[in-house]
């Protein structure tokens, strides 16, 4: 995408103090509106979408996660205790960690 030329106007000691420290204040500028944006974008999409959130996390609160129960963890396991659940019920699949 091209680049296009625009009038800016900034506080004249942010500009001298950009100037003495030789940074490019059309691409600081530029970053700046940039994530500036996609911030907006992003709250806009939220303020947008608020009620399907909303019965989303309420569903999730009542329900749980989809598929918890096929999970083959707990959260909160260390390494070793995954190790030992699955060895103990029989359930460790691969033979890793061999001595």
């Amino acid at each position: 995408m091209g680049r296009v030329e625009v009038n800016l106007t900034l506080i004249a000691n942010v500009a001298e103090a950009a100037g003495t420290l030789g940074l490019d204040m059309s691409r600081l500028a530029e970053a700046a509106i940039s994530e500036t944006a996609k911030l907006e974008r992003n709250r806009l999409w939220r303020a947008g979408n608020q009620v399907a959130i909303n019965a989303y996390a309420d569903e999730i609160s009542k329900e749980g996660l989809p598929l918890t129960g096929l999970r083959s963890f707990q959260a909160g396991f260390t390494m070793a205790q995954f190790d030992l659940y699955h060895l103990k019920n029989g359930s460790l699949l691969w033979p890793y960690r061999q001595t």
